[in-house]
Formats: C-alpha cells, structure tokens, sequence
C-alpha cells in the first residue's frame, strides 16, 4: 500500500480501532504508508460524518520539516477553505524559526498562496497533541493538518508523542505528511 501511495496525490485511510484488529493484521498500517509513501495521508475518523473539509482547517505549525511539507501538500484544500488557523503550540528546540514573531513567515507563505491564514499562538504545559486537538474543537475545524512523526517513530511509541496522541484522540479528519 505504501508503494501504491508513492503513485497518488492523496491516500485516504480510516483511524485504526485497536479492539478490531483482526488476527494477521497489521495494527500499525497507517503509520507505516505515511512514513513509507512520501505522499499525503488523509485518516478518517473511525465514527463521524464528515460532509466537508474546507471550512475551517486547522494547521498545525513547529517549523519542522513534516510540517512544512503537510502544508504543502495540503495547499489546494487550505486555497479552498473559508478558514485557516495557523496553530502555534511550542516550537521544539533546534527548528529553525524566524526572530520575528513564530509562524509570521508561514503565514506570509500561505497568504501568497491565496490562504485566508490567521495565526493563533497557543502555550500548553500539557500534552500538545490533545491541545491541538481541543483547539481544532474550539474553532470547529473540519480539518486538521500536521506533520507526522517528528520524532523517530520508536521515541513516539516509548514517550508518546503529538503523533500517536492525535491518531488515537482525533475526532476530525486529519490530513498528515512525514
């Protein structure tokens, strides 16, 4: 699957339930074509209707590479979108971020790109991912776009990560690039 990915412009697939998995099966299927595909992944959540995408999009932004490329991927569906949050929530150490304010220059980047971007800095002392999952809550986002493991995948499994926290928790469609 991941492969057949390499050959599309989008790959849709559904959250996983761990009670469903089936003998044989291999539960950690959506990472895997995300981080072997080199192209978007696009998960459904596992319950939910979801009629529209292009409402609000919530974008997730830390100045990685992952991030940099999902916003790339994503730009015909935040062209199309009436909202985009540019979603701030801590920066990791070593990205490189510009001395201007965080995430100016990535706004720029979309506004040339006909993005309607507003850009909403966030602190949380908590878990990032389930922060960024209540602010596309709070602003009622159809979607949400991040970067996909930013951290080696074994560090995630261990700790937790942003990753792992959003693929169990999302209850919106999410639209991911590693």
């Amino acid at each position: 699957m991941a492969v057949s990915a390499r050959y599309s412009d989008l790959t849709v697939l559904s959250q996983h339930d761990d009670s469903e998995t089936l003998p044989g099966a291999m539960s950690d299927l959506l990472p895997y074509v995300m981080l072997n595909a080199a192209r978007p992944v696009l998960i459904g959540p596992r319950s939910g209707q979801f009629a529209q995408i292009d409402n609000t999009v919530v974008v997730a932004w830390d100045g990685s590479m992952e991030a940099t490329r999902a916003i790339g991927h994503a730009l015909p569906l935040l062209r199309a979108a009436r909202r985009v949050v540019l979603a701030l929530l801590h920066p990791p150490a070593g990205h490189a971020q510009p001395a201007r304010h965080p995430g100016a220059d990535i706004a720029a980047y979309l506004s040339r790109h006909g993005v309607p971007v507003e850009v909403r800095p966030a602190v949380t002392t908590g878990d990032v991912g389930a922060a960024l999952l209540a602010m596309a809550a709070e602003v009622h986002a159809d979607l949400l776009v991040m970067g996909g493991y930013g951290h080696a995948r074994f560090r995630e499994i261990l700790l937790g990560g942003v990753t792992e926290t959003v693929l169990r928790q999302m209850k919106l469609p999410v639209l991911m690039a590693h």
